[in-house]
């Protein structure tokens, strides 16, 4: 709960108004694969609230019910054929219906698209952006339409969520052109949202100019995902903001959607510690608010949805350095306003204040690399006009508003501290909900009943239309109730149907050691995908529970230590061809089959 509050309250912390959330399809989408609502196309008539992306938007909607909510698929089903397609327009409509029925969540806006699948890619840099006229149409034909029939007519579409970098110069803001050019999808699209407009993480590019007249269409321009650093330090936050900034500034870009909120992943994998806060220890309750949150709360605290820039109060602080920047805005009612600073080196401001905007006494907050998001003072203007003397490598917030608070948790969080014995049947959950700790990669692991008990199943029985990343080749599912470790032990019974179930240590997603068994009895002993053993299960009955055991241990050698066992008996034991030397965290996996686990145990160290 404090945690969502440092998200989403209004000025507490960072407060959050705009939530982009996944429309999940079982596909991995960076760092994780979230569950569709409609995993078969017999699903759609009666799609299910799967997932954790529907309660993060309705616990949003509870702390600030004026938040934007929107939503965006990373890959979609099988059955949608593609991301262009009717079926996929009808997805993304259950998606919505299952917000309103089960959460009562009133969606403002959906993608009109696949996340970054549009995008030009290295390979293809002589092309025209290769899935244009297909978004168009999808956009105009199929979903404009389809949201229109089924009730969501105030439901808007931002398109098409990818770089514009890696192509030619011809090339540049193609969804722009696409806007210019063809009348129909123009009037179909509401906003166009582009990722990392003036660069990636600390790096800086120039887009620029836009098309010529695309501003004058009135279409919202967002940077429709931005940020991604890892660590949270201070400096990334001074950076962001100073982004922000420069969006609007040179772009007209009133929007920035930063990837992602918080993170709790294990240690160690891909994107463990991009966010705001981290909360990667679900088994003790540490969590850490990292300084960048503080920094951007110099631009939620002190704006809202609603008030607007002003064109001739925003600009560079020193006039060839991209450094320092600013801008100001004010509020709907014409007179209370906030100016945020990004300073490089220290300055003066010199400001004057428009007679029509209110002389009310300034509230100045800063932040740098030592304390974030202090008030400093407060400033009655003389005449109209004041004077301060600004620090270099700052941000500065300057209001009429009051209100601003830097929160505090209310509880004292927890130390943090090793992960131990863990172990779970089931049978404590109810139908479709996601074991704790688990993180698919891949696949939709979930409780179903099965002959009087609950067993988690795998329920993909097809690969769907993957993120631009490409796809696992099967299904897998990390358990996050620990960091990385080096010796570990994973235990399970298992039932394969078809294909083949898997259990080991995953070191990340092109290694991993692992236990597998297929239908057939047939069991290897893997890593990466080179076979280190393999052999035939003693007896082997299809529709019997195959106990399953492993253990990894890279304490003391470069090659791991492996030790298998199925049905009490020892299999394997040795070392690994394979070296690795850091730690690596406990998974579940099989293939594209509906595979069950009775249940799982850990033991993350001996």
């Amino acid at each position: 709960s404090e945690i969502l509050d440092f998200l989403f309250s209004p000025k507490l912390g960072i407060g959050f108004q705009h939530l982009k959330v996944e429309i999940g399809s079982g596909m991995n989408s960076t760092c994780g694969a979230e569950p569709s609502h409609a995993i078969t196309l017999e699903e759609l008539d009666n799609p299910v609230p799967r997932g954790y992306e529907f309660w993060l938007a309705a616990e949003a909607k509870k702390r600030n019910p004026d938040i934007i909510l929107d939503a965006l698929p990373w890959g979609t089903p099988y059955w949608t054929g593609d991301f262009t397609t009717q079926e996929a327009a009808d997805w993304v409509i259950a998606f919505l219906d299952v917000a309103k029925k089960y959460y009562g969540l009133e969606f403002d806006y959906v993608g009109g698209c696949q996340n970054e699948q549009s995008m030009i890619t290295h390979k293809e840099k002589e092309k025209r952006h290769p899935n244009s006229e297909k978004v168009r149409k999808f956009v105009t034909d199929y979903l404009r339409p389809t949201l229109d029939r089924r009730g969501y007519k105030d439901v808007q579409i931002v398109t098409s969520d990818f770089y514009n970098g890696h192509i030619p110069e011809k090339y540049a803001w193609s969804v722009m052109k696409d806007v210019l050019n063809y009348p129909e999808f123009a009037d179909a699209v509401d906003v166009v949202g582009y990722h990392y407009p003036v660069g990636y993480m600390h790096r800086y590019r120039d887009d620029r100019p836009l098309p010529e007249g695309f501003i004058e269409t009135g279409k919202r321009f967002w940077a429709s995902e931005d940020y991604s650093n890892n660590g949270g330090e201070f400096e990334k936050g001074w950076n962001y903001v100073r982004k922000i900034i420069r969006e609007y500034n040179e772009l007209r870009i009133t929007k920035s959607i930063a990837w992602a909120p918080f993170t709790s992943l294990p240690s160690g994998f891909f994107w463990n510690n991009v966010g705001f806060i981290d909360a990667s220890e679900p088994w003790s309750g540490y969590y850490e608010i990292w300084p960048v949150l503080w920094c951007v709360a110099h631009v939620t605290q002190f704006a809202e949805p609603g008030w607007q820039f002003m064109d001739a109060s925003q600009g560079r602080i020193e006039k060839d350095s991209p450094g320092g920047v600013y801008a100001a805005l004010k509020s709907p009612n014409g007179k209370d306003w906030s100016l945020i600073a990004v300073t490089e080196n220290s300055t003066t401001l010199n400001m004057e204040i428009d007679s029509e905007l209110s002389g009310k006494m300034i509230q100045v907050w800063k932040s740098d690399n030592t304390e974030q998001f202090i008030k400093v003072e407060s400033i009655k203007p003389v005449n109209g006009k004041i004077e301060l003397e600004l620090d270099g490598k700052s941000i500065y917030s300057l209001t009429t508003t009051t209100g601003q608070i830097k929160g505090q948790p209310l509880h004292v969080i927890p130390e943090e501290k090793p992960a131990g014995l863990w172990k779970d049947d089931f049978q404590s959950y109810k139908k479709y909900d996601k074991p704790k700790y688990w993180v698919d990669q891949e696949g939709t692991f979930e409780i179903i009943p099965f002959k009087g008990e609950n067993v988690l199943k795998q329920q993909i029985p097809q690969v769907g239309c993957a993120w631009h990343r490409g796809t696992y080749g099967s299904c897998v599912s990390y358990f996050g109730g620990t960091n990385q470790v080096r010796t570990m032990h994973i235990n399970s019974a298992v039932k394969v149907p078809d294909g083949y179930a898997e259990i080991g240590a995953a070191a990340h997603k092109d290694l991993y050691f692992r236990l597998q068994i297929h239908k057939n009895g047939i069991w290897k002993l893997l890593a990466k995908n080179n076979v280190i053993k393999e052999g035939t299960i003693d007896a082997f009955k299809a529709e019997k529970w195959q106990t399953v055991s492993f253990s990894f241990d890279s304490s003391e050698k470069e090659f791991p230590e492996l030790k298998c066992i199925i049905n009490d008996k020892v299999v394997f034991s040795g070392d690994s061809p394979e070296k690795h030397t850091v730690g690596v965290v406990p998974f579940i996996g099989t293939s594209y089959s509906p595979n069950m686990f009775k249940w799982v145990e850990i033991n993350p160290v001996k």
